[in-house]
């Protein structure tokens, strides 16, 4: 048999594990950078097409998306999970039966949940959502149609976990990037040419069809000796999906529903209208949050390895530095987002007075954002030691913490308005959030107070760089911001004093000197990794 990419025979050392780990988060950052680029094009010009209404139906798609999903959550945990264990073992064979039995497995579990959509579909679209009669038909056709690539993707998924489970994030995240693109460029050119709403779904097929096969085609290629096919299912497999997957997939039910809950409750009491403009208002904080989200994936299989040979010490350390790194990444993001809140929307959808409500939301959603994206971190480590019921804690918290706001609502003690709903989820999210880092910690024997000063506390530093930014710029800028063209103007100025602002006082004012050392190394590594390309450019 051809020798497997990762040598088996060879320890990973200390030292060697996080350069990997520190690799592959940059490389998946990277990935997640591009996408959130693309992803700031598509809502304005798509809303300069289609109504508001329209692109509340293509938010509700993704609720929907989001609860089929779960099964994916628990899949591609069992894939990457064991894929790692096996691959360092340079167990082949059992790649190959976990492979083919897990696909198998999704495909009967897909047929089902398809079938049971088609007939339950109508339904949620006339009574739960309150879509205006002329729409039913476009919410159905979109809806269905998103839940069928996306089941497509939870099969052949497993190509894209194999990869993951690899360590091999550079092909993964190329071939989202590539995608992710395709995707952008695709949606803009079909609303150009008029088709409307449904730009976004055919665009959105394209993405999904050209990832998996960019995935299936590398994995055959980095991993020699894959055979994929039903002669290499087996039952013994099984348990791993029913066990370790059931377990897991409960708890990205659990996440997924809580997730999702402001609007699902939104699209249910307030109409897709508010769901529109709560996605709108949400979209640049959540969509910002993947960047540092990305870096969680390098933890799962980093961590089963670790875990494996009782490394729980190099662990404890690699929870904190991970937890640290990302809490300064999504800090430097969303300080931006909420300071400069009010031009990054006029930029973004212009000034219609309807979507002033935005930038309220927006300003709510970033600090719950950056708490829950920490929680992650955590949560991969769990599941790479095989322990996922340790994550049940943070749904259910978040879950009863909102319900004392259901009960006074119900009472009629307190209105429902769309800003009520942000607000009674920002302050659940919040909580829940720091108990169960609490409760991370305590199991990593991390101490609180270390914890405190090391990761929490630097992250809310950009907070203060941002308004101070926006502060000097208020005071020494005279043309009102009235629309796009001195938006721009506003937030390149802004921007830039905010670069200069955060990122020394990062590196002098919370780096230590072996952190400042490091980042001197990695940006050498990356300045002589382009400059590799530039002669072949000039050729």
């Amino acid at each position: 048999m051809e020798k497997s990419p990762i040598s088996p025979n060879s320890r990973i050392e200390s030292r060697e594990m996080r350069n990997l780990v520190v690799k592959n988060m940059v490389i998946a950052v990277l990935a997640k950078l591009f996408y959130l680029g693309s992803r700031l094009f598509l809502p304005p010009i798509t809303l300069a097409y289609v109504s508001l209404e329209e692109y509340g139906i293509w938010a509700v798609c993704f609720i929907l998306i989001g609860y089929l999903g779960m099964g994916a959550f628990g899949v591609s945990n069992v894939y990457i999970r064991y894929i790692a264990e096996y691959h360092a073992n340079h167990q082949i064979q059992r790649i190959n039966g976990l492979m083919s039995t897990g696909i198998v497995f999704v495909s009967g579990i897909c047929v089902v949940l398809m079938v049971a959509l088609w007939f339950i579909l109508p339904d949620l679209i006339s009574g739960a959502f309150h879509i205006s009669p002329h729409l039913q038909h476009t919410a159905f056709y979109l809806i269905y149609g998103a839940a069928s690539i996306f089941i497509l993707e939870l099969v052949m998924g497993a190509f894209i976990y194999l990869l993951e489970g690899l360590q091999r994030f550079a092909v993964t995240s190329l071939a989202f990037t590539i995608a992710s693109l395709l995707e952008t460029c695709l949606a803009i050119l079909l609303l150009f040419l008029g088709v409307g709403i449904y730009s976004l779904l055919y665009a959105f097929i394209a993405r999904y069809i050209f990832y998996i096969t960019a995935c299936v085609r590398a994995s055959y290629r980095e991993l020699p000796g894959l055979s994929v096919n039903i002669n290499n299912f087996s039952t013994r497999y099984l348990p791993l999906f029913l066990k370790f997957g059931a377990i897991a997939q409960a708890m990205g039910f659990l996440s997924i529903f809580v997730q999702s809950l402001e609007k699902l409750i939104a699209s249910v009491t307030l109409g897709v209208v508010a769901t529109g403009l709560l996605d709108v208002g949400s979209k640049l904080a959540t969509t910002a949050t993947t960047i540092p989200a990305a870096m969680t994936s390098a933890f799962l299989p980093a961590s089963s390895y670790l875990h494996t040979q009782n490394r729980k010490e190099e662990l404890s350390d690699m929870y904190l530095q991970g937890s640290r790194s990302m809490n300064l990444i999504t800090g430097l993001l969303m300080g931006f987002l909420v300071a400069f809140a009010h031009q990054i929307m006029m930029l973004w959808l212009g000034n219609d007075p309807k979507y002033l409500i935005a930038v309220q939301i927006m300003m709510l959603f970033t600090l719950p954002q950056q708490t829950h994206i920490l929680t992650g971190l955590g949560s991969a480590i769990f599941y790479g030691i095989e322990k996922p019921i340790l994550t049940l804690s943070y749904p259910l918290l978040r879950i009863g913490l909102l319900l004392p706001f259901g009960v006074l609502y119900g009472l009629e003690l307190i209105e429902l308005t769309l800003l009520n709903l942000v607000a009674a989820v920002t302050f659940t999210t919040i909580i829940s959030a720091l108990i169960y880092l609490a409760q991370i910690n305590r199991y990593m024997e991390v101490s609180q107070l270390k914890f405190i000063w090391t990761v929490l506390l630097p992250g809310a530093f950009p907070y203060f760089s941002g308004f101070i930014s926006l502060w000097i710029l208020n005071a020494l800028w005279s043309t009102p911001v009235v629309d796009r063209f001195s938006a721009f103007s506003f937030l390149s100025a802004g921007g830039l004093l905010y670069v200069l602002t955060t990122l020394p006082g990062i590196y002098w004012g919370i780096y230590d000197s072996h952190e400042r050392a490091e980042l001197r190394v990695l940006i050498l590594r990356g300045l002589m990794f382009i400059g590799k390309f530039i002669p072949t450019l000039r050729r």
